[in-house]
């Protein structure tokens, strides 16, 4: 009987992740119906296609031990410069997946569990992040960001480390972005596709049944590198600043 080749790729990736010690995969996923979204390149389908209204499922991975800074405490843990980063997009059943290699300055993720621990305050809060900058391998610049934290709900648990695994359906009064640009590498008025939205459910480290996996996270498993080691540390509190459209 023949194997799908996608099917072949899985048990490669799952096999190699099992002889990777070094490795551990972070994984967020947003998903949700979009409010403001244009397709100006066509990645999701045809160019010049208003995405206000459609269904999106948004993820992107990297592995934890390939950044340029790292540190942890009892109410967070964060990394800075971020590299070797997977991400997938999909509207609509229509998918664009990519890589983004080089390791940026901007490129960073945190946890933090001020709420969980400390209960409702204006002191800290509950939060997941991450911020998202570089060009993919198909030469475009990629801008993104997950982010959803309150003051009020503690959605993250008593451990805030890259390892946890959650999922979490933002409350009103909670703020929840998932925002994603891509555009050209070069021009004064790039051609570019984008959505913004708050998010209906957030999968840490944890995939639902109903909400398929990219293929890009098998594809992925198979380019993980181990770098660095983690230095310094730094205390947060409040939440990560949200980029401007």
């Amino acid at each position: 009987m023949s194997v799908p080749a996608n099917i072949r790729l899985i048990f490669v990736a799952t096999a190699l992740l099992c002889g990777t010690a070094e490795a551990s995969l972070f994984t967020i996923r947003s998903s949700g119906t979009i409010e403001r979204g244009f397709d100006g390149l066509g990645i999701f389908g045809t160019a010049g296609e208003n995405l206000a209204g459609s269904n999106f499922v948004f993820t992107y991975s990297w592995d934890t031990t390939n950044v340029t800074r790292f540190g942890s405490d009892y109410n967070y843990t964060f990394a800075d410069g971020i590299a070797k980063i997977a991400f997938s997009a999909s509207i609509n059943g229509a998918t664009y997946s990519s890589f983004i290699d080089a390791g940026h300055p901007n490129n960073d993720a945190g946890i933090y569990n001020y709420v969980t621990t400390r209960g409702p305050n204006r002191a800290g809060s509950d939060q997941v992040y991450t911020f998202i900058f570089g060009l993919d391998r198909s030469g475009y610049k990629v801008n993104s960001q997950q982010i959803v934290y309150s003051y009020y709900n503690a959605f993250v648990g008593p451990v805030p480390n890259f390892s946890a695994a959650f999922q979490y359906a933002p409350k009103p009064e909670d703020t929840a972005i998932s925002f994603l640009n891509i555009s050209e590498a070069t021009g004064d008025e790039p051609n570019n596709s984008y959505f913004y939205t708050k998010p209906r459910l957030f999968e840490i480290n944890s995939v639902s049944a109903d909400v398929p996996e990219p293929g890009v996270l098998s594809m992925f498993l198979l380019g993980l590198f181990t770098l660095g080691r983690f230095v310094r540390r730094r205390k947060h509190a409040g939440p990560r600043a949200i980029l401007p459209l």
